[in-house]
């Protein structure tokens, strides 16, 4: 957090970085290069629907607080397990438990939050996803 109450924001691994520091509100080009940025390595651009999803995932997680470099889904299996508090993690599992099984009835996909997170850390991304 800076002086003012404005969070910094971090670079994806894989995107191009600065040496000039952004902020969240003083950047729009930070979302923008979560859109429109080159993929990782292991996300195949042969599905515009998973390209579109996986983007979004990004986009989502980063608009609510997120690593800009990290899925929705892959926060919410890290947070179910090591929010603080117990009400927040419950919530952190209800949200990972309906993406879990949103992909398990549209894709036949089960764990799909901890798949997330394990591709995640397999991209090269600490801990924390920072």
């Amino acid at each position: 957090m800076t002086a003012i109450g404005v969070e910094q924001t971090v670079q994806p691994s894989w995107a191009e970085t600065s040496d000039e520091p952004r902020t969240r509100v003083e950047d729009s080009s930070n979302l923008r290069q979560i859109l429109t940025g080159p993929l990782p390595s292991d996300v195949l651009d042969v599905e515009v629907t998973m390209v579109v999803l996986f983007r979004g995932s990004l986009a989502l997680n980063f608009l609510t607080g997120g690593a800009p470099d990290m899925t929705f889904s892959a926060r919410c299996h890290h947070a179910r397990r090591t929010a603080r508090g117990p009400i927040v993690r419950a919530g952190w599992r209800v949200l990972a438990g309906t993406i879990d099984a949103s992909c398990a009835i549209l894709r036949g996909e089960t764990e799909h939050c901890a798949a997330a997170w394990s591709n995640h850390l397999a991209r090269g991304h600490g801990r924390r996803g920072r």
